[in-house]
């Protein structure tokens, strides 16, 4: 058993030198060649990486970004905050967002409205029989992503999505969607908060559960594609109210998955994500089994269920935590393999659910201990690509080789600016810069993109970063693109860049 606790003085200088030559408008680079397609037998890198097209980004004229739209202005339209390519813009504010007024929808203060992200904290650690890692030569060499990008690649809208805190007013919401967009990202993604949305019985259509499906709609008339993630069950349906799971019954999530898309219009959802996190087992307190196995009790309903109620809908396995044998977890390729056995490989219309987060190593980089003295960079979880290939290889070996996955969940944190300590154990936040989290992600994106079994990659996330999580010292405020330390609202440099970036999704970039 080991803990993550380690100096990261030499990291630190490294990528100070790699941004500090952004800064100065260095010369091209050559393209890296990345390898990260598994062979069927074994798992082994051996496809490379296609050559995204680059496109150069033009001056800024301002970096404020004004978030007072109203549903009854003209249609908001988002400068460029971007300076001359090769310098990241500053971290500027913008007017603060009115919160939510309405008692049946409000934010309880200090108590974020869900938990996402990367879940490792301070008292985590990854069993090494758990998580063999590979030889020296399953591992190719590791090669340092190409930043600061001179050029930025051309990134296709058709495939991006960005999740939203919808727990705003109704008018910051419309403000939300447009900005969202206006990054020419073609889908957002929202989680459906079954415990919240009825919380006193099966036929409940509240306040809540209204403006729910309000903004569901309004964000799909606005031109989005929606991504509902339908997690947490009631009081009323646990034998349990310890942290969150599933309904004792499978049958009443099924029930509530055909009330939400009957009530928010089947037309308006285009994929929906069966749960979050199920090897978590603060996701899955309760009755059923806690294994892959109870998790495919609650999806054969529900798949079911969304068959009947929006044929057209994608249906997407839960999103599994990149994580080991713990007491609260399990090991995400044990708990795939579960699946699997259980029956998932049956359901050959389906996408499989991945969160391959990558803590604070970059994208191209892969396991193991690629910095000395550099903590979390000592096992495959930590690693982007590490954990795509190892979905992918399960996939190939049980016959789902034609199956698409969908990046329902990555990103990379920074407590960058924020006025407390960041939380406690997760060192892995001071390791990455705003400016690095912008290039981090681009370069994700770039990476599925040119990968013809990934589909849609949705970031998490845009707005998580209120005042309230981040007092809190929660972690998804450190993966949020706009944040509140209670000087207005600021945004990081990605939330600039993407709109220069990303071809709108109605006029895709050709495939690769």
């Amino acid at each position: 058993m080991k803990t993550f606790h380690r100096t990261h003085t030499l990291r630190q200088f490294l990528l100070g030198l790699v941004i500090l030559s952004g800064l100065a408008a260095c010369t091209p680079r050559e393209s890296v060649v990345i390898y990260v397609t598994p062979t069927p037998a074994d798992g082994v890198i051996t496809q490379a990486v296609a050559v995204i097209p680059t496109i150069a980004l033009t001056p800024s004229v301002t970096s404020e970004l004004p978030l007072t739209e109203s549903p009854t202005e003209p249609p908001f339209v988002m400068p460029t905050p971007i300076v001359p390519v090769g310098v990241l813009p500053t971290q500027g504010p913008v007017t603060s967002a009115p919160t939510n007024t309405d008692a049946a929808a409000a934010v309880t203060p200090g108590a974020p409205t869900a938990t996402f992200g990367a879940i490792i904290g301070t008292a985590y650690t990854l069993p090494p029989t758990n998580t063999p890692r590979p030889t020296a030569t399953n591992t190719p060499a590791n090669t340092p992503i190409a930043t600061p990008y001179t050029t930025w690649p051309t990134l296709d809208g058709s495939r991006i999505g960005i999740q939203l805190d919808y727990n705003v007013t109704l008018d910051y919401w419309y403000t939300l969607t447009l900005q969202t967009r206006d990054t020419n990202a073609g889908w957002i993604k929202l989680q459906a908060n079954w415990s919240a949305l009825q919380p006193n019985g099966p036929d409940e259509y509240g306040a809540a559960f209204q403006q729910f499906v309000d903004y569901v709609q309004r964000a799909h008339g606005a031109g989005m594609k929606v991504l509902l993630s339908a997690v947490k069950a009631p009081a009323w349906a646990r034998n349990t109210t310890e942290e969150y799971g599933p309904p004792t019954d499978p049958a009443t999530y099924a029930n509530f998955l055909r009330f939400m898309i009957t009530q928010i219009k089947p037309e308006n959802i285009d994929a929906i994500e069966i749960w979050n996190e199920p090897n978590l087992k603060r996701e899955w307190r309760g009755a059923l089994p806690f294994n892959g196995g109870g998790y495919m009790q609650v999806f054969k309903p529900a798949y079911n269920a969304i068959k009947e109620a929006a044929p057209n809908a994608q249906i997407i396995t839960a999103g599994l935590a990149p994580t080991g044998d713990t007491d609260g977890s399990i090991n995400d390729r044990t708990y795939l393999q579960q699946m699997y056995n259980a029956g998932l490989a049956q359901y050959s219309d389906i996408v499989l659910g991945i969160h391959p987060y990558g803590w604070g190593n970059p994208p191209d980089f892969r396991c193991c201990d690629n910095i000395p003295g550099h903590g979390w960079d000592d096992d495959p979880h930590f690693f982007f690509l590490d954990n795509i290939d190892a979905y992918r290889a399960l996939m190939v070996k049980n016959g789902q080789e034609n199956n698409k996955m969908w990046i329902t969940e990555f990103g990379w944190a920074t407590w960058a600016n924020y006025p407390v300590d960041y939380p406690t154990g997760d060192d892995w936040m001071t390791y990455t810069s705003p400016e690095e989290q912008a290039q981090y992600v681009i370069r994700a994106f770039e990476i599925g993109q040119s990968l013809d079994y990934i589909g849609p990659m949705f970031l998490w996330n845009l707005n998580f970063g209120g005042r309230d999580p981040i007092m809190n010292r929660s972690e998804m405020a450190a993966y949020s693109m706009i944040y509140d330390i209670g000087e207005g609202l600021r945004y990081r440099p990605l939330f600039g860049i993407l709109p220069q970036i990303i071809m709108p999704a109605a006029t895709p970039v050709a495939a690769q």
